[in-house]
């Protein structure tokens, strides 16, 4: 199993604010995301990351929508779970 260091904690606590300040269809901000966090996973492990992320992130895209503490703990959950797998 993966060791998840603090700094992909805090990455995956940005996640949420960095895809808002990304632009194009929310699947190829998630995408950009993870390959420039953590591009050097190979694609399967990547497109896994950017999968399960995607829900996430994509209702941050709905009117009104803003970031929250829960947005950034599910970020930080998945991409630790997944950190520890890979």
């Amino acid at each position: 199993m993966g060791k998840v260091s603090d700094t992909d904690h805090e990455i995956a606590r940005r996640l949420p604010d960095e895809f808002l300040r990304g632009s194009g269809i929310s699947g190829n901000r998630v995408v950009r995301l993870v390959n420039a966090h953590w591009g050097s996973y190979d694609n399967p492990a990547r497109a896994e990351l950017a999968q399960a992320l995607l829900p996430i992130l994509e209702e941050l895209l709905y009117a009104g929508a803003y970031v929250t503490d829960e947005h950034r703990d599910l970020c930080e959950g998945v991409v630790t779970v997944w950190l520890e797998r890979q």
